[in-house]
C-alpha cells in the first residue's frame, strides 16, 4: 500500500551530495524498501540515513546553517508515496543519472514496472 513519508528536520553534512537535506522518519515501509534494495543488490548492511536532498554542493558550515535557518516551517512536511524510483547514479554528475526502474506499491509489496 502507499505509505506516508515524513520530513522531520533539516540537516547538513560535509558531503557534496548530502550538503543540505531533510531527514526522513524511519518508518517500517522505508526500512523495508531499504532492506529489499540491499538484499536485491547484495550490499552489506550499512548505516542508513533516509533523507531528501535540498541542495548539492560544497559550502562552509556557516552558509549551510544560514540556509537551514531561513527554511520555512512548512518544510517539515509529509506526503504519500505510491511509487519508488531506482536511479542509476554511479557517476558524480547528476546529469548522467537516469531512472532504470519504477516500483508501484501494491498490497504491501513492491513490484517493478
Amino acid at each position: 500500500e502507499p505509505f506516508t513519508m515524513v520530513l522531520t528536520e533539516p540537516s547538513y553534512r560535509d558531503e557534496h551530495f548530502q550538503c543540505i537535506f531533510m531527514l526522513v522518519e524511519q518508518t517500517g515501509p522505508i526500512l523495508n524498501a531499504y532492506a529489499l534494495a540491499r538484499d536485491f543488490f547484495h550490499k552489506p548492511n550499512q548505516v542508513f540515513v533516509p533523507h531528501l536532498s535540498l541542495a548539492y554542493g560544497s559550502y562552509p558550515d556557516s552558509r549551510k546553517r544560514l540556509i537551514i535557518d531561513t527554511l520555512p516551517p512548512d518544510v517539515r512536511a509529509c506526503f504519500d508515496v505510491s511509487t519508488l524510483y531506482l536511479i542509476r547514479s554511479d557517476t558524480s554528475d547528476p546529469r548522467d543519472w537516469h531512472q532504470i526502474a519504477a516500483f508501484q506499491t501494491s498490497c504491501g509489496e513492491l513490484r517493478g514496472d
